[in-house]
C-alpha cells in the first residue's frame, strides 16, 4: 500500500523544512500500516530516526518478536526483586521503543529506570503490572503489520559455511559500528531458516542491533566462542 506520509512531513519534525526534499514524494510501507495510525506508535518519528523504510521495517519486526522475551525478564527481575539489571532492561526498551517512535512508552520505560536508579522500589512497584501491560499491547498492534507468513520450516536451511560467514561479517560490522552492514546481513538471512545450534545466537545479535548496542554483539559471540 501506499501510506501517505509526505517526505516533507519527516523533515518538519524536527521544525525547519527542507526545500530540496519534494512534497509529492510518498513512502512505501506495506500492508497492516493502517493499524498503526492513531497508536502509540508514530511512523513518521520511526521512518527518520531510522533513516530508510528498509530499516524501520526491520527494527520494528524485531521490537515485535521481542516482547515475549523480554517481558518475562522484566517479570522475572522484579519478581526476584533484582533491580538493578530490571534498571539495565528497562533503559534497554526505552531506547527501542523511541527509535521505532514509541515516545510515550519511551518516557514511561525513562521514568522506570529512574526510580531504578535512585532506588525507589515504591515507584517500580507501583507502576510494573501496567507498563507490561501496555508492553504487551504492542505485540497485538503489530501483529497488523506482521502477519503469520511463509513459514520458517518452508525456508532452507542456513548451513554452517553460511552461518560461520555471517558471523564473521556481523562481527566486523559491529566492531566498525556499521549499523547499515548489520542491517544488510540481517535482512538477508530473512530468506534462510537459522540452525536451532545458532538461533539463540543470531536472535541475541538481532536484538542487540536494534539497539545500536555493537559492544554487546560482539560479547555475544565471544562468549558463544565465534570470535
Amino acid at each position: 500500500m501506499m501510506l501517505k506520509i509526505f517526505q516533507k512531513d519527516l523533515v518538519k519534525i524536527n521544525g525547519e523544512e527542507d526545500e530540496d526534499v519534494k512534497p509529492e514524494t510518498v513512502i512505501e510501507l506495506p500492508e497492516g500500516f493502517e493499524a498503526l495510525k492513531e497508536s502509540p506508535i508514530d511512523v513518521k518519528t520511526g521512518l527518520k530516526n531510522s533513516g530508510t523504510t528498509e530499516a524501520y521495517l526491520g527494527l520494528l519486526k524485531i521490537f515485535y518478536e521481542s516482547v515475549d522475551e523480554k517481558t518475562e525478564e522484566l517479570n522475572r527481575f522484579y519478581e526476584e526483586k533484582d533491580y538493578k539489571n530490571y534498571t539495565i532492561k528497562v533503559h534497554a526498551l526505552k531506547s527501542s521503543a523511541r527509535v521505532i517512535g514509541a515516545g510515550d512508552f519511551g518516557e514511561e520505560a525513562q521514568r522506570l529506570e529512574n526510580a531504578g536508579k535512585e532506588e525507589d522500589v515504591d515507584y517500580i512497584c507501583s507502576h510494573h503490572a501496567e507498563f507490561i501491560k501496555e508492553y504487551a499491547g504492542f505485540k497485538d498492534l503489530l501483529s497488523a503489520v506482521f502477519p503469520e507468513g511463509v513459514s520458517d520450516q518452508d525456508k532452507p536451511e542456513a548451513d554452517e559455511e553460511l552461518m560461520i560467514a555471517v558471523f564473521e561479517e556481523i562481527k566486523e560490522a559491529a566492531e566498525d559500528m556499521s549499523c547499515e552492514r548489520i542491517d544488510s546481513i540481517l535482512d538477508e538471512m530473512k530468506d534462510y531458516r537459522i540452525p536451532e545450534v545458532h538461533k539463540g545466537l543470531f536472535d541475541k545479535i538481532s536484538v542487540a542491533a536494534s539497539e545500536y548496542d555493537y559492544k554487546k554483539i560482539v560479547l555475544y559471540m565471544s562468549e558463544a566462542g565465534c570470535i
